[in-house]
């Protein structure tokens, strides 16, 4: 369940994102890019269905002086995950978004999609 969601991710930003996605990153790779990071999962299955609760976290990575180029690619991710996805997973949605600076000045966003996943029993 975990891998075919990541799998969906990527191949889904992949296909309608205008920069890279990565699963790892070697190091010297040009900004911006988009990685998938840690998710986390809790069951709320029922007696007539199985259900998965599952937030993703995406990073986005730029080294643009500003925020503005990491919040747009971030607000591109949420319009093509929401749009792209609503037949694998009971509507998409945003759980958590932040924006930090790192030490070394780049600009990292934080996306926490929530995806509910059901399947008769």
């Amino acid at each position: 369940m975990f891998i075919d969601i990541q799998s969906l991710i990527y191949s889904t930003l992949t296909s309608n994102l205008n920069i890279p996605v990565y699963d790892n990153v070697l190091e010297g790779t040009p900004f911006p890019y988009v990685t998938i990071g840690e998710d986390i999962g809790s069951d709320f299955s029922t007696k007539e269905s199985l259900g998965s609760d599952i937030v993703v976290r995406i990073n986005v990575w730029s080294a643009y002086p500003g925020m503005k180029e990491a919040k747009e690619i971030i607000d591109q991710i949420i319009d093509i995950l929401v749009s792209s996805l609503n037949s694998f997973a009971a509507r998409p949605l945003v759980d958590n978004v932040r924006f930090l600076i790192e030490e070394d000045g780049i600009r990292h966003g934080v996306l926490e999609m929530r995806f509910k996943l059901f399947a008769e029993v």
